[in-house]
């Protein structure tokens, strides 16, 4: 399975690393690394996820109030964003 995501989305992580890196040492760090686990799961058994809106499915991020949003299209993992618990459908619905 490939993985694609745009430009935003490494923004995203990018911005919410140096947030949490700004609250305590070493947690941007621990972000970034919990995003690359869930990224890992996500390309191992990317059905196993469940949809949330339409294709739509999201991935927990261990530890943390996130979710990767991703779509599956032929053999290509599309992440969509990764967002806040809080604020997902919003941005979601925008993206789609």
């Amino acid at each position: 399975m490939k993985l694609a995501f745009s430009e935003s989305v490494e923004g995203e992580i990018l911005e919410t690393a140096v947030w949490y890196e700004e609250k305590s040492s070493g947690l941007g760090t621990s972000f970034r690394s919990a995003v690359l686990v869930a990224i890992e799961k996500i390309l191992e058994n990317p059905r196993s996820y469940q949809k949330r809106y339409g294709e739509i499915r999201r991935a927990g991020i261990a530890r943390f109030p996130y979710g990767i949003y991703y779509a599956i299209l032929l053999d290509t993992v599309h992440v969509l964003g990764v967002l806040h618990d809080a604020r997902h459908s919003e941005t979601l619905q925008r993206r789609r």
